[in-house]
């Protein structure tokens, strides 16, 4: 049993003030979220790669629409290289207006997950 959940739990707990919360309201951020719903590290200017904040959408060349939760998956049904649908994904998505690449006759798009969210 945990008797360390917030519905279990007998110790007191604590609240912030105005100040702290003022503080933390203000506080620059540290990620951005990028269109495609990767998160970037502000401060490194790096994605984050361990946040599973996307999907990706495969049109194959029957128009067949799969939707995956991880670009191992889509790659195994592209029939590619992680590194290389990675690659194309962060490349071409990002420097044009086209959500979707183009690999082996497959579009693949990467869908942000939490793209509503600021």
């Amino acid at each position: 049993m945990n008797n360390y959940r917030l519905s279990t739990s007998t110790s007191n707990s604590e609240t912030i003030n105005s100040e702290e919360k003022d503080k933390l309201k203000n506080m620059t951020p540290k990620v951005k979220r990028l269109k495609d719903g990767r998160l970037l590290d502000i401060l490194f200017n790096k994605v984050i790669h361990q946040a599973e904040s996307s999907i990706y959408k495969i049109l194959n060349p029957k128009e067949e629409i799969f939707i995956v939760q991880a670009l191992r998956e889509a790659a195994n049904i592209v029939g590619v290289n992680i590194k290389t649908l990675s690659n194309k994904l962060n490349k071409e998505v990002l420097d044009s207006d086209e959500p979707m690449v183009n690999i082996k006759n497959f579009k693949v798009k990467r869908i942000g997950v939490f793209i509503g969210i600021n």
